[in-house]
Parts: structure tokens; sequence; C-alpha cells
């Protein structure tokens, strides 16, 4: 049995996720950051101690550790860089269409607009949700149960 702290994450790979992250590994034209997170996973499916997996790839361990988690949370969609700034999306675009949905096809009751905070209870998702996806007006988005807007003739 190896030394060391246990591995707190096990990765487990089947034949198709296997060879996907072992032509990652060997890829020339992908950045060489997703090529290490790839070679990251198949050590680590290979029952590498992080510390070994560590000092071949001239990483650190919370680095191992860190990309093991995210594949194991988000698959090979977990290995690829996110923009700086923006988390991971919460909502998919289907949620995001029913919300837009509700929206124009509720009525808002004893009362000609919906506000974000009404809207966002009523759908039990926050402010800021409903904000991000709807938008403003100024995008398009109507804030009235019916679509109208009663400033244009």
């Amino acid at each position: 049995m190896p030394a060391g702290r246990p591995k707190s994450y096990v990765v487990t790979l089947n034949d198709e996720q296997r060879t996907q992250l072992e032509s990652f590994a060997r890829s020339r034209s992908l950045p060489t950051a997703l090529a290490r997170r790839a070679k990251i996973i198949l050590m680590a499916a290979d029952d590498m101690i992080n510390s070994a997996i560590a000092e071949k790839l001239e990483v650190s361990n919370p680095t191992i550790a860190d990309w093991c988690r995210r594949y194991i949370a988000d698959g090979i969609r977990g290995l690829c860089d996110l923009p700086p700034g923006h988390p991971r999306r919460t909502y998919e675009d289907d949620d995001v269409a029913q919300l837009m949905q509700q929206a124009l096809d509720r009525r808002p009751v004893d009362a000609t607009h919906r506000s974000t905070r009404t809207f966002a209870r009523e759908t039990q998702v926050s402010k800021s949700t409903r904000h991000r996806a709807m938008g403003s007006r100024r995008s398009g988005a109507p804030s009235r149960g019916d679509g109208s807007n009663s400033s244009v003739k």
C-alpha cells in the first residue's frame, strides 16, 4: 500500500472517455494546459498517487485534486477553461426559454406590470437570475404579461 494521504478523488473512466482523453493528451493542436489536464485524469484513473502525478507533470498536489474534482463533477467539459470572471451557467437555454414563456403567458394579478422581484418569487429563481435571463426592456424582453408597450401607439 502506498504511503501518504489517501486519494480524495477516485477517477474511473470507460473506454470512450479514456480514448478521448488519450487523444487530448497526445494532441499538438489543443492548448498545452488541456493536454496536461487530460494526462492528470488519465494518471489518476490508473491509480497513480497525486504526489507522483504532480512530480511527473511538474504541477502542485492541489492542482491535481482540483482537476480531478472538476472532472468528476463535469466530465470532459470540466477540463476546459472558463472565460475570466464568468462562473458556469446554472440555467441552460431550455430553462431560460421556459422562464421567458412564463413571463409572456401569465399576466400579473391586479397589476399592469410584473416586477423583477415578483416574477422571481413566482418562479422561485433569484431576482438577479431573472434579470440576467430576461434582460431589460431595452433588450426587447417585455415586462408586461401581454407583451405590449403602452408608450408606443
